[in-house]
């Protein structure tokens, strides 16, 4: 019966809690008021100071000017711009000012910029106002509503879902992150009295409550996602310290009489009351399934004491909801526990005190701004860039000599003691000694150390690819002597074709042809190429030993290469017995000392980086252009912040080194007794030298492949000389026969022309005596006939081997010349004839076939050129 009224009050109590509006309900949150700021002078007050300071500037003045214009704009977006891209307008503002702040100092200096007053109320009190003239002022202002703009981003957000939870949580963090800035970075630069707003206090204020209101966010997520009671505890509780945290620091201190009159801290008070109330009835729950009804009634009734006490002062705001719901939750849950006891446990209920009370879990942290950061935006770091003051300049430089000067003489300390680790361990050969102990620490998975200089003719080969390279000169020698023999068969059938060209000539024009045959003037260049034929053929069977001999060695020529080398040299073996009990240990210590060098070699690389890094990153500016006595002061607490941690790292590599090289001087001779190194030191000798007889081996066949190679090379030339000759004769031959074979053509047309020339004259002589004879029968019976005139003979000039060559006279010309021919008589009805006889024409054309089929060339006055032999 027990057994089932437990079960059913831990039902009821399960239910209870999931139907209560404080399990599921949204808890009231704040968002930051922003700061109002009224307008400023920007452009004209700063404008106003860059040209008298830097007036001689040009170029970077102009450019700074518009930057100013570029300041002005971003200062009225950031006061009057669209609630959507608020904080990215007052983000981009903050780094402008950043920008400005080392080139023009804004305070109440005669020498700076006196004259801009930046004015902005105050958050708390709305009506009041605030003058500074103090950049830290307005930029404190700027990072202020940039806190608020995401807090306010964070309250419109909607946390009935899991995602809007989340986005919530981080808004209400950046916001924090926002505030922590402000408190840490800008708050003490502002001009006392500060105002409450942007003082460290009104800060951290701010940033507690943020992460007050990020906590509650994940204790609303974790009942939504039914999380265990003492969990859900744990998260209320550290909302409630953050709260209390909040309210603590907004009634006391220098906040107090600030903000006695405003409700942020009754506002923190009750959320405390109200977080306290959470974590108070997840525990209560907790005492009730373990039926420990007297705790669940003392935590109840100590939560609805707080509840009761925050709700006097909380009438009429916005958290009176919220504390309400969650207030009458507890009284229900209480009134009922009581019932329980009193009638049925009637168990003492014990003091609250005395019960363990739940540790907070901190879920949430301030995210750093990344809008803040100066560095963030390349556009507003370009800002001014040409504008350095020559006060700031001279420091910066005296400040990076004493940086140079440090970090000189560190980085030489790592440097050095880098090098002498190394030169320490190559005169100790080692790694090199344990890669090659058989079955020691890393025996057998590291190959043995090649000595030089073998490694590097080794590495040599291996780049010129060893015996694939004596391969691919062995097929270029065969190449280069086939080629060889092409050019020595393409001489010799250009020869065979120039005889053979010569021998139809002189078949076809027999005794006729008179010039001498190419046969015998040939005989020189046949020799040569007889010799050079046989110089191929006794190159051709060196070839084929040295071939012979390429594949003989094939296996140990292959073999030449570094990882084949480290494969056959020796290993130190191991000691049998050793007399002394730490002999057979001494490669295993001298193996943990050799790998701490190289952990203190990598050690002293990454401290050389840190110090590089760590003097790039150091940016001394903003400081010098606000502090400008005392630099020596500030010099030496930056170089004690920067690198003086640096320095302790350096000394500390350099006893490390000392005490190692100690160790490792020790236990190498130790090592080198125990294991017999001299021993194997002469078995690598006589390995290396018989790998030494392998490279040259390959040096010796390399050197004959190059001389095949340049025999060949000249031996090319020596033909292309012969084949050049060659050409040269066949040509000139090619010449000799076209001038006698015009010549005997031309002798033949002259004979065919004289011929038709005097039938013709014949025909023209008889047909005059029978007109004639005509003429004296006509007149007989009238009276006597005139005497007869003897008519001229004229032979016409036909076409023929005179228009050929030009300049040789016609034979026709020649028979005929100074002969005076009267011209024939003419009478109607007889007419000398127009056309020469048909035979003329035949030899005509005749000639005219001729001379298209084999058209003459001109002729040279000059002797037939004599092929001289080649030498």
């Amino acid at each position: 019966r027990g057994s089932r009224r437990w079960r059913s009050r831990v039902a009821a109590a399960e239910a209870e809690a999931r139907g209560s509006g404080m399990a599921a309900g949204q808890g009231t949150m704040l968002a930051a008021q922003e700061k109002r700021g009224e307008p400023a002078d920007l452009e004209g007050k700063v404008s106003e100071y860059a040209q008298r300071v830097y007036g001689g500037l040009g170029a970077a003045l102009s450019d700074a000017l518009e930057d100013l214009s570029t300041a002005g704009r971003c200062r009225d977006e950031a006061l009057n711009g669209a609630m959507e891209g608020r904080t990215a307008a007052l983000g981009r503002y903050y780094r402008v000012l950043c920008a400005m702040e080392s080139r023009f100092p804004i305070s109440k200096d005669r020498s700076h910029i006196n004259k801009l007053v930046f004015t902005w109320g105050d958050s708390f009190k709305p009506s009041k106002k605030e003058k500074q003239q103090n950049i830290n002022f307005e930029k404190a202002a700027v990072v202020f509503n940039y806190g608020a703009a995401l807090s306010r981003r964070g309250l419109e957000t909607d946390r009935s879902t899991d995602d809007g939870v989340r986005q919530a949580c981080k808004l209400f963090c950046e916001a924090a992150g926002a505030f922590e800035f402000l408190k840490e970075h800008i708050s003490m630069k502002v001009d006392a009295p500060r105002p409450p707003d942007v003082s460290p206090e009104g800060a951290r204020m701010m940033e507690l409550i943020m992460l007050a209101q990020a906590q509650e966010c994940f204790h609303e997520k974790a009942v939504r996602d039914g999380k265990s009671r003492p969990v859900c505890a744990k998260i209320a509780k550290h909302a409630e310290t953050l709260y209390s945290d909040a309210h603590k620091a907004a009634s006391t201190g220098y906040l107090a009489p600030h903000l006695e009159k405003t409700t942020i801290g009754v506002h923190c008070e009750t959320k405390a009351a109200i977080m306290f109330a959470e974590a108070e009835v997840h525990l209560a729950a907790v005492h009730r399934e373990k039926e420990e009804i007297g705790e669940e009634v003392s935590r109840l009734r100590e939560a609805d004491g707080r509840l009761a006490k925050a709700a006097k002062r909380i009438k009429g705001l916005a958290v009176v909801e919220h504390h309400s719901r969650v207030h009458a939750t507890v009284q229900r849950l209480l009134a009922k526990a009581n019932r329980e006891n009193e009638a049925i446990y009637l168990v003492r209920v014990p003091a609250h005190d005395s019960l363990p009370q739940a540790a907070g879990a901190a879920l949430v942290k301030a995210v750093p701004p990344a809008d803040l950061d100066p560095s963030s935006d390349a556009e507003t770091g370009a800002l001014f860039c040409g504008l350095v003051p020559d006060s700031t300049a001279k420091a910066l430089s005296r400040y990076t000599e004493m940086v140079d000067t440090l970090t000189g003489e560190e980085k030489a300390k790592l440097q050095a003691c880098a090098e002498e680790l190394i030169l320490r361990l190559r005169e100790l050969e080692l790694p090199e000694l344990l890669h090659a102990v058989e079955g020691g620490p890393g025996g057998g998975s590291q190959p043995v150390a090649v000595p030089e200089p073998l490694k590097s003719r080794l590495e040599s080969l291996e780049e010129m690819a060893g015996y694939r390279f004596l391969e691919g000169m062995l097929q270029s020698l065969i190449q280069t002597r086939q080629t060889t023999k092409d050019l020595l068969a393409g001489i010799e059938e250009e020869l065979k074709a120039e005889e053979g060209e010569d021998q139809e000539m002189r078949e076809a024009f027999r005794e006729q042809w008179t010039a001498p045959a190419s046969s015998t003037l040939s005989t020189v260049l046949h020799d040569k190429m007889a010799g050079y034929k046989g110089n191929i053929v006794t190159a051709e069977q060196n070839d084929h030993a040295l071939s012979q001999q390429l594949r003989d060695r094939a296996p140990q020529l292959q073999a030449l290469t570094v990882a084949a080398a480290a494969a056959k040299m020796p290993r130190i073996k191991s000691p049998m017995l050793s007399m002394d009990a730490g002999g057979a240990a001494a490669a295993g210590e001298l193996g943990n000392t050799v790998e701490a060098v190289h952990a203190l070699r990598t050690k002293c690389s990454a401290l050389e980086s840190k110090i590089n890094q760590r003097k790039r990153d150091d940016n001394i500016m903003p400081k010098l252009m606000v502090q400008v006595d005392n630099l020596d002061a500030l010099f030496r607490a930056e170089l004690e912040r920067q690198y003086l941690p640096l320095t302790d790292e350096v000394d500390g590599c350099a006893a490390e080194k000392d005490k190692l090289l100690s160790s490792l001087s020790e236990q190498h001779a130790r090592f080198v007794q125990a294991y017999g190194v001299d021993g194997w030191r002469a078995e690598c000798q006589a390995a290396v030298a018989a790998i030494q007889g392998c490279c040259d081996s390959f040096d010796g066949i390399r050197g004959d492949l190059e001389g095949g190679l340049n025999f060949y090379t000249s031996l090319q030339d020596a033909i292309r000389a012969l084949q050049q000759q060659s050409g040269d004769f066949c040509y000139t031959r090619r010449i000799q026969r076209r001038e006698l074979y015009d010549q005997i053509t031309k002798r033949a047309a002259e004979a065919e022309q004289r011929a038709a020339d005097e039938a013709y004259a014949r025909e023209v002589q008889a047909s005059q005596m029978q007109h004639q004879q005509r003429s004296a029968a006509a007149v007989a019976p009238g009276g006597q006939a005139p005497a007869p005139v003897p008519a001229p003979i004229h032979v016409p000039a036909g076409p023929g081997p005179a228009q050929a060559y030009p300049g040789v006279p016609s034979p026709t010309s020649q028979a005929v010349a100074g002969s005076q021919v009267a011209p024939a008589p003419t009478s109607p009805g007889y007419t000398q004839p127009a056309q020469p006889p048909q035979a003329y024409d035949a030899v005509q054309q005749q000639m005219q076939n001729m001379s298209v089929s084999t058209p003459p060339q001109p002729l040279q006055q000059q002797q037939p050129q004599q092929y001289q032999q080649p030498p």
